[in-house]
C-alpha cells in the first residue's frame, strides 16, 4: 500500500479499492510505514524500492505516449 501510494501516487482511496481496504486503512498503514523509516535499513530498503517503481511508472508512461 505504501508503495502505491508513494511511489506511483496513487490515492488512499484508490488503493483501498484494489486491496478492498477503506481508504483510512490505506492511510493508517502508510503512517506506520513512514514512522518506521527512523530504521536506517529499512529506509535504504524502502528508497531503493521507490526508485525502481519511478522507473516503472517511467516506462509504463513512455509506453502509454507511444500507443502501446
Amino acid at each position: 500500500m505504501y508503495l502505491a501510494h508513494v511511489g506511483f501516487a496513487l490515492s488512499f482511496e484508490a488503493i483501498g479499492r484494489v486491496f478492498d481496504r477503506d481508504r483510512t486503512t490505506v492511510s493508517h498503514a502508510c503512517r506506520v510505514v513512514e514512522d518506521s523509516r527512523d530504521d536506517a535499513g529499512l529506509d535504504r530498503r524502502l528508497a531503493a524500492l521507490e526508485a525502481m517503481c519511478a522507473v516503472c511508472d517511467e516506462r509504463f508512461e513512455g509506453a502509454s505516449d507511444a500507443g502501446v
